[in-house]
């Protein structure tokens, strides 16, 4: 949830195409939304609220997310997140010899002392997308010059290294006006 505006859900959507699986980011817009159950990157200790059915499945309760991968453990990210100066949208062009497609697969955020993080669509069935607060290896897809270790490829960071060999991959940043967003 952003600090002021609408609160945006951001998730991989993954579909069938070319003998594998294509993904990329969706964002949809939460139209309404109790923000007492919302979880925070930037209060961490606001872990949010999730509603299961009780022993019994006649009513549900609220409680705490008790697994580690729903919440959110780390520093604050207020510093990181609140003063957005450059966004981009990491694109991806993928080419084989029964098609070819582009997908918007993740969006590149800059902060005001120039940190990047990145939103990244991931190729699993769980609808997650990856906050990658530092780039470490995705760093391969912000700028294809940067050195890696060997081995390390924007095919392989993308889900696509089990794809047959004539699979071509390009990465491209699309500028957006953060204030537009």
């Amino acid at each position: 949830m952003p600090s002021a505006g609408s609160a945006v859900r951001l998730s991989s959507l993954i579909m069938p195409a070319f003998g594998g699986e294509l993904c990329r980011l969706r964002l949809e817009p939460v139209e309404r939304y109790p923000t007492e159950s919302l979880g925070s990157f930037f209060e961490p200790a606001r872990v949010g609220t999730v509603y299961a059915l009780t022993p019994d499945r006649s009513v549900g309760a609220a409680r705490p997310p008790d697994r580690a991968e729903w919440r959110y453990a780390g520093p604050a990210l207020a510093s990181r997140l609140g003063a957005i100066t450059r966004l981009r949208v990491l694109r991806e062009w993928g080419r084989t010899a029964d098609g070819s497609w582009q997908a918007d697969r993740g969006l590149v955020l800059t902060d005001a002392g120039g940190g990047e993080c990145i939103i990244l669509s991931a190729p699993e069935r769980s609808d997650a997308a990856l906050l990658l607060i530092a780039p470490g290896l995705h760093r391969a897809l912000l700028d294809p010059a940067a050195p890696t270790p060997p081995g390390v490829t924007a095919r392989g960071l993308l889900g696509y290294a089990e794809w047959p060999d004539d699979l071509e991959i390009t990465v491209e940043l699309i500028p957006v006006d953060p204030r537009l967003a």
